[in-house]
């Protein structure tokens, strides 16, 4: 059986990156390659974002911060 993947909203999502929930939804609008993919559910639902994908997004930006000081 597998296990029902985590969804999280705006202010999940603002508090991992420590910026506002309005941050957020801004940047969804207008930069969205600033944000990891979100989840589309559908037309009447607001903007998700799955957990694994917000950890393997904060993972290859950590890299790339890493690699481009060197």
């Amino acid at each position: 059986m597998h296990a029902m993947p985590t969804y999280l909203d705006a202010y999940d999502l603002a508090a991992i990156l420590a910026v506002s929930p309005s941050t957020i939804l801004r940047r969804a609008q207008t930069r969205p390659w600033s944000l990891p993919p979100p989840v589309h559910l559908g037309p009447k639902f607001p903007l998700r974002w799955r957990g694994v994908d917000v950890s393997r997004w904060l993972s290859d930006e950590f890299a790339s911060t890493l690699v481009a000081r060197r």
